[in-house]
Order: C-alpha cells, then sequence, then structure tokens
C-alpha cells in the first residue's frame, strides 16, 4: 500500500474535492481525511519514553469497595461522568456498576433477566453526557436506557439492522454510532452505522469493509472500538485491520498509520479461510498473528496521541508528539515505580487526566510489587493498597494532567 503525506494547503483542498457515493438508503463510502490528520510511522526510529511526571502532576489510589454487590471480575469498559465511575465487566459478573471516585460502591445498572431494564449480556455502553442518559448494548441489537442521576430505566430499542449484529455504541452528536458485523457476505459490507436513540432506525451507513479494512468484517476477539469517549474532542473509530483512526466528527480519518508489518489483503483472505476451515485453530492462532492488526485505547488532546496496537500477541504504546511530529515508547512510569523505566499503560484517558487499571490477573505480580517495595514510598493509600489479595477488586490509579 502507497502513502501519501499532503502539505496543509492540499489536505484542504483534497477536502473541496470530495468523492463519494450516496444510494437511497443512505449510504456513504468515504475516504477523508481531516484537515489537521497525522501520519504515524511505526517503522520510523523513535524517541526514548516519555516520563509519567512531565505530563502528569500526581496519581490517586482508587480501591473499589468490595461487597456482594460489587464485586467485579475483569473492566472492559469504563468511563467517569458527573463524579461517577462507571464500570462495565462483560465476561465475569455481567454486571454495569457505578462508583465514586474515591471507590465507594453507588449502584448496579440493570440486572440480568428478561423483563423491563433487564439485559442478557452487556457488551459496551455509552453516555450522552448533556441529557444525563446511559446507552446499554445488550445481545440480540437491543440498547437499554437508563437515567444517569439514579440508574432509573428509560426505556429500550431494537437496533433495525438486517442479518447483521452490533456490539459497540457511542453516542455523538446526537445520534448513536455503532460497529456493524454482517452475517451476509453477499453485497457491500459496511462497518459504521448510525441509529436513531429514540426509534432504533439505521440512518446512514458509513466505511465500507472492502475499502477500510482490507475486506475484513467478521467478528473476532479484538472486535471494534470506540476511543477517546471521555474526551472534549470527538470520539474515534477503529476496527480490526483498519489503517486510520477514524474521527466521528465528520467520518474523517484523524490518524493515519504506516507500517511495512500492517496485514495486507491477501492475508486477510487467508485468515478468513482459515476461519472457516478451523475455527477453534483460528481462534487460538489469530492472537499470534505476526502484523500489526489493531489499534486499541486511544486518545488525544493537544499536545499528543496516544494508543496501543498489537503486532502478535503482546500490545506496544505510543506517545506521538502533535507539535514536533515525534514518536515516543509509551510513557515510563515514574510516578508509582522506584524503577522509573516500568511502562505506564493508560486504557481510559479525558481531558483531567488517564486512567490505569490493575485486572484481576495482574493482582499477584501486584502485591508482589507490593511485598518488594517497588513503589514510591509516597504513592497514594499505600497502606491499603497492602491489604490487597489476590480476589480483591481491580485498582484503579487516576493520573492527573498537569
Amino acid at each position: 500500500m502507497r502513502y501519501f503525506i499532503l502539505s496543509h494547503h492540499k489536505v484542504r483542498a483534497f477536502l473541496c474535492f470530495l468523492l463519494f457515493c450516496v444510494s437511497c438508503s443512505q449510504s456513504y463510502n468515504l475516504t477523508v481525511f481531516s484537515p489537521n490528520y497525522s501520519v504515524i510511522d511505526l517503522d520510523a526510529p523513535r524517541r526514548e519514553a516519555v516520563k509519567a511526571s512531565t505530563l502528569f502532576k500526581n496519581v490517586k489510589t482508587i480501591i473499589l469497595e468490595e461487597s456482594s454487590e460489587s464485586m467485579l471480575g475483569i473492566i472492559n469498559c469504563f468511563q467517569e461522568f458527573d463524579g461517577f465511575l462507571y464500570v462495565l465487566d462483560s465476561p465475569i459478573s455481567k454486571s454495569l456498576l457505578v462508583f465514586d471516585l474515591n471507590g465507594k460502591f453507588i449502584r448496579r445498572i440493570g440486572n440480568i433477566g428478561r423483563g423491563p431494564g433487564e439485559y442478557n449480556r452487556i457488551s459496551d455502553f455509552t453516555i450522552d453526557r448533556f441529557n444525563k442518559v446511559l446507552f446499554v448494548m445488550d445481545n440480540f441489537n437491543i440498547i437499554h436506557k437508563y437515567r444517569t442521576t439514579d440508574g432509573a430505566y428509560i426505556k429500550s430499542i431494537v437496533v433495525n439492522l438486517n442479518q447483521a449484529n452490533v456490539s459497540f455504541i457511542q453516542y455523538y452528536d446526537n445520534v448513536l454510532f455503532a460497529n456493524s458485523v454482517s452475517w451476509n457476505n453477499s453485497g457491500e459490507q459496511f462497518l459504521l452505522i448510525k441509529i436513531d436513540p429514540e426509534t432504533g432506525n439505521v440512518l446512514e451507513k458509513h466505511l465500507t469493509a472492502s475499502q477500510h479494512n482490507k475486506g475484513w468484517n467478521e467478528a473476532a476477539s479484538k472486535g471494534s472500538f470506540f476511543s477517546n469517549r471521555m474526551s472534549d474532542m470527538p470520539p474515534v473509530f477503529t476496527q480490526l485491520f483498519m489503517d486510520n483512526v477514524i474521527s466521528l466528527d465528520g467520518i474523517v480519518a484523524r490518524v493515519s498509520i504506516k507500517s511495512q508489518t500492517l496485514a495486507t489483503h491477501r492475508e486477510i483472505e487467508a485468515l478468513k479461510k482459515d476461519k472457516r476451515n478451523d475455527f477453534h485453530k483460528f481462534v487460538l492462532d489469530f492472537p499470534k498473528l505476526p502484523k500489526i492488526h489493531a489499534i486499541s485505547e486511544y486518545f488525544e488532546n493537544e499536545n499528543f496521541i496516544y494508543f496501543h496496537y498489537w503486532h502478535g500477541k503482546p500490545d506496544f504504546s505510543v506517545l506521538y508528539d502533535i507539535k514536533t511530529g515525534a514518536t515516543h515508547d509509551g510513557i515510563e512510569n515514574d510516578l508509582r515505580f522506584c524503577d522509573g523505566k516500568i511502562p505506564l499503560n493508560i486504557r481510559f484517558a479525558n481531558e483531567k487526566g488517564a486512567y490505569e487499571i490493575i485486572q484481576p490477573q495482574e493482582m499477584e505480580k501486584f502485591i508482589q510489587n507490593i511485598k518488594d517495595n517497588a513503589f514510591v514510598s509516597n504513592l497514594d493509600k499505600l497502606d491499603d493498597l497492602k491489604k490487597l489479595t489476590e480476589e480483591s477488586n481491580p485498582v484503579v490509579f487516576f493520573y492527573e494532567f498537569k
């Protein structure tokens, strides 16, 4: 694949010459770059990691309260809103819980069941921050709505989408955006759709699979992602094998990823064949794919862009300086560790700061670090952290921007 780096003026001229196709069902296939888009070359030499202390002024420890109602297995989605933390554990406790900023348990949103306001399994959630409405994505293309103020159930809507499934949603600009995974391989397939938040009707379809992620439009372990969800800047959308990070503000490419190790169209076709022939082998081999195949945990502010990318089984983090164009090997956590070389793995962020999550599978190592005095002596709530066990709730660290 060839990449073209356009000057600022050429980009503006390009935007004035948009080519798009529109069908009677309002389907759009846009290939547009934002005026201030960035090209990040993952093969180029990188500068050393940035110290956390240069970006953040302090770190706050949030120990999530443990009770029969608030135990978590894993945090797979997390948002802060109105002074509360919304925490989703989809695979284990199958619950969406609310805590305050000190970790005190406040309430559970809905319950498992088949009645009004009950759900089968939550895959994602998003918040209308102006109207204070929580949208919860359930199985079978059902979205439940709750009030954020008290968790009260409002209504449910069904996404009117034939032969396709929705798993991830994002509220932005008065509509719901969602991923779309087609069950039917015939015809053009779209990755992103707009949904009416009141009726569930599909308003528009965007980003053809053939053009935007080399034909891949199948469910898999790392699926689709909406990121930059808590920021003042527009949210972004990424999908497996996409080379671009798409801003929901205009459905334009905000970032273009460049690398010789990006998966090719031919390799994607081989993967699809492997999945059809031996699904069990595909599930085992897919995470080890020796190609860059997923972008996640994307966050952007006026100074930098941060994200993780998957190349083989491990994920790598990148910090891109918007002003200088320099790419750094992520962030080193000198605010929490005595050895300032340990990476800081940001999972979620907003304009106030960034959140790091210690998941249950990481608790054994985390507790051993405490015993080994690996953490700085002035770490917030260090004495309380020493009381944790491997069965404790996940721990949240909040890093406040300078």
